[in-house]
């Protein structure tokens, strides 16, 4: 809703349209990719800097299917768009349409969670360390590269509504923070009470 008032009371309602069907897609390749690897959809939520699909599934799902949905949704994105410019070149709009495309797409990939690209990141650890430590490694990394960005945007007098989203997503990040140890008390129990196999190490 935050979205659709800061961009329909100044007037921007082409921008508005631009930026509801690239958030639109890129969840769309999310949401699509989840359904057809047997995920319960839950929700679809809008933020002032790109769209959040939440599904009602287990913290044990296997990683490479975790992996496949978030590489989905940006390269539906890529796909969309780039078939829309070669379809349509003359497109009035096209170079604010590849412009917010960019943009959308390059902040969503950085390292930051809870993005695209800072879930990924946590995939990655998890691949080498234990879920918890996995989890605080990637909130402790999202933390200072977003106190880098927000720095710098604040020495370089950069937009204030990027800031605003830049701070907006650190909320976030806190809100995961918190939450951490119930991810961990999740994680535990499904694997007590569900047959998941996992390798188990024996510390000597």
């Amino acid at each position: 809703m935050f979205v659709v008032f800061v961009y329909l009371f100044s007037g921007l309602f082409k921008d508005f349209l631009i930026y509801f069907f690239i958030i639109f897609v890129h969840e769309a390749g999310h949401a699509i990719t989840g359904i057809l690897l047997g995920w319960k959809l839950k929700c679809i939520s809008i933020y002032p800097f790109g769209g959040y699909t939440k599904f009602d599934e287990d913290i044990n799902r296997p990683m490479k299917e975790e992996m496949l949905i978030l590489l989905m949704g940006p390269l539906v994105q890529i796909i969309t768009c780039g078939l829309i410019l070669l379809l349509f070149p003359h497109l009035s709009f096209g170079s604010l349409f590849l412009q917010y495309n960019l943009s959308i797409l390059l902040f969503n990939l950085l390292p930051i969670y809870p993005l695209d690209g800072g879930r990924m990141v946590n995939l990655f650890f998890n691949k080498f360390f234990p879920f918890l430590k996995s989890l605080n490694l990637s909130l402790f990394f999202s933390i200072l590269l977003l106190s880098l960005l927000i720095g710098f945007s604040i020495h370089y007098k950069l937009l204030m509504n990027f800031i605003a989203v830049l701070c907006f997503l650190g909320v976030l990040i806190y809100k995961e923070y918190r939450n951490r140890k119930y991810y961990f008390t999740k994680f535990k129990l499904e694997r007590f009470l569900k047959n998941y196999s996992f390798f188990r190490i024996k510390y000597i």
